[in-house]
């Protein structure tokens, strides 16, 4: 109404003389508003309201509010890649997927779960049938298993906070569980069942440690399972760098499970590979390889004439081999760590060196005169090679002091002076060398639990992770559980993945807990353990979940119901259309041409 009034208001005109309008220039007492072209009115109301019912969204053949928002719960955890009858067990799921959507009415909105380690919403309640099925043809199967139960729930808060109108929430999947708790069924609960009885024979577990009693000795555990119905023989076969390690014969009973270890004696890196000969419907467990690294002793040579005093201690561990050499003996080229028991080199030592009470002409420390009877009073701490020692108040019988410089460490001190002293680049490889001014296998040191514990810092110093025990462990992503007992120090624990990302972890009752969302390598530090994870090994649920009767099943047969369809975008183009029809037959631009002939005329007459 306000574009047809302003269109019909006072205009301006040029005209050639003003005696023509003289009754214009009389006062009106009254003016009465008068419709000159009602069409145009029409059409503008016409096309104003077409618009504004456009901008309402207006539904043709029902209401929003009747359509029903439903959760598509997509189980997508590794025991999907099983094979089925058509295909695999996925593909199976997709296709009843999309045979569960396409039955619904087309207004109804649905959100896709994929239901894997992690449950992960794939859209928002959508409509748009085009998205909904690409987010289900774009499901695959993940790694790690799924827990049905925190699923289902995480789908039924999903609908009742998010959801319009109630629908269903569907599960589609062969119902194997990864989680201890049971399902619960609650309202407008559908359960679509995917495959049948599959047999299944692969790999559990497959863990390598380290023998305590030898540096090249690993512990090897393998561990199978058959989750069939019906017994199975097996066969297991271990190889390590290509070469035959070990076979094992089992007949797995039905839902049993056999284990068996093995020691492997190797110093050398290779890929350790365990293969389950068995025809199932899931190869993908059947296979796992792990690489072990390679372990190295330290070669050590001893140049002394009492070799019976430092033999407990060189050979107290299995990562140190160690020969004996006679003093003035040429220096061996290729020992990592050399020992001069108080006498003299033949040669200045290339590598790392420990020196005990040496000659004060060869002493690679100036030494500041010798003591007797004196009290060891302060261990560097601080210092790895004072790590952990606490012994105090023990009286050497005769000690060398010495006067380290600025680039030495004192490691130990006694009331007198310093005892032992250490020099060493902090770059790993680098020579190092440690100066004892006393024996430790003499006197009450020989006695006490410091000595041994000195020692063993000193190579770990010199040879970084030599001591350091390994673990290897096959696993599945999700939550892994290391237990590394009540005595581990918080502070030396890490945990970090392949790319050396750290990972969050919890610890209690002695046990480490962290997850893993991805496969790969993750390593746990702690101390002098090194645990690493090959989490490369699909998880297969053992649970299974029964549906109670209470729980609908199957995709519904119904035909889908007709809903309402969207006619806002053609009222926007009718309103539109209708603004653009009333300016060409009203518009201004088509009065002008007799305006301005009228206004010729006028100028001839004058």
């Amino acid at each position: 109404m306000l574009l047809y009034l302003l269109d019909r208001s006072q205009q301006r005109r040029v005209v050639a003389t003003l005696r023509f309008w003289r009754n214009a220039l009389t006062p009106m007492e009254s003016r009465r508003w008068r419709i000159r072209q009602p069409l145009s009115l029409f059409l503008q109301l016409l096309s104003i309201a077409l618009l504004l019912l456009a901008v309402a969204q207006l539904r043709f053949g029902g209401s929003a509010n009747e359509s029903r928002d439903h959760v598509l719960v997509l189980d997508t955890s590794a025991w999907m890649g099983a094979r089925g009858q058509d295909g695999t067990l996925m593909d199976e799921a997709r296709q009843r997927a999309l045979d569960y959507v396409r039955a619904l009415p087309a207004a109804d909105r649905v959100m896709v779960l994929r239901a894997g380690p992690v449950e992960t919403p794939v859209t928002s309640f959508e409509e748009k049938r085009p998205i909904i099925e690409d987010a289900i043809n774009g499901s695959e199967p993940e790694a790690g298993g799924a827990d049905l139960a925190a699923v289902l729930r995480r789908a039924r808060r999903v609908r009742e906070l998010h959801g319009r109108r109630a629908g269903e929430v569907v599960y589609i999947g062969p119902g194997r569980t990864a989680g201890r708790e049971e399902a619960e069924a609650f309202g407008n609960l559908r359960y679509i069942g995917v495959g049948g009885a599959t047999q299944n024979v692969g790999l559990r577990r497959v863990g390598l440690r380290q023998a305590a009693e030898s540096g090249n000795t690993w512990e090897v555990y393998v561990a199978v399972r058959n989750d069939g119905e019906a017994p199975r023989p097996v066969e297991v076969s271990v190889q390590f760098a290509s070469a035959p390690a070990a076979f094992e014969r089992f007949e797995l009973p039905a839902s049993g499970d056999a284990e068996f270890a093995f020691p492997l004696r190797t110093t050398a890196a290779g890929i350790l590979e365990v293969q389950v000969f068995a025809e199932d419907d899931f190869p993908d467990d059947n296979y796992v390889a792990l690489e072990i690294p390679a372990r190295h002793p330290v070669r050590m040579a001893a140049y002394t004439r009492e070799p019976e005093l430092l033999r407990p201690l060189v050979e107290a561990s299995p990562m140190v081999e160690a020969e004996f050499f006679r003093p003035g003996a040429p220096m061996a080229d290729d020992a990592d760590v050399v020992v001069l028991d108080r006498c003299e080199p033949a040669s200045p030592p290339v590598s790392s060196s420990i020196w005990i009470a040496p000659p004060s002409a060869s002493s690679p420390v100036k030494e500041a005169g010798a003591v007797r009877g004196v009290k060891l009073t302060r261990w560097s701490s601080d210092h790895a090679l004072g790590a952990g020692l606490r012994t105090r108040d023990v009286e050497l019988e005769h000690t060398i002091l010495f006067e380290p410089t600025a680039e030495d460490t004192v490691i130990a001190e006694s009331g007198s002076g310093p005892v032992i002293v250490a020099r060493g680049p902090a770059g790993a490889g680098a020579a190092r060398t440690v100066v004892l001014g006393f024996h430790p296998m003499q006197g009450e040191m020989r006695y006490e639990l410091a000595t041994p514990l000195l020692f063993a810092n000193i190579v770990r110093w010199m040879k970084p992770g030599v001591f350091r025990t390994w673990e290897l462990n096959t696993g599945s992503v999700g939550t892994v559980s290391a237990p590394l007992g009540d005595d581990v120090d918080r502070a030396s624990v890490r945990v970090v993945d392949e790319q050396g990302e750290s990972l969050p972890f919890a610890l209690e009752d002695g046990s480490v807990h962290f997850y893993a969302g991805r496969a790969g390598i993750v390593r746990l530090y702690a101390g002098n353990r090194e645990i690493v994870y090959s989490l490369n090994l699909p998880a297969v649920p053992e649970g299974s979940w029964e549906p109670p009767d209470s729980v609908l099943r199957g995709v519904p047969g119904a035909a889908p119901a007709a809903g309402a369809a969207d006619i806002w975008q053609w009222l926007a183009i009718a309103g539109i259309l209708g603004l653009a029809i009333e300016w060409l037959l009203y518009g201004r631009f088509r009065r002008r041409p007799a305006e301005d002939q009228l206004a010729g005329l006028w100028r001839r007459a004058a």
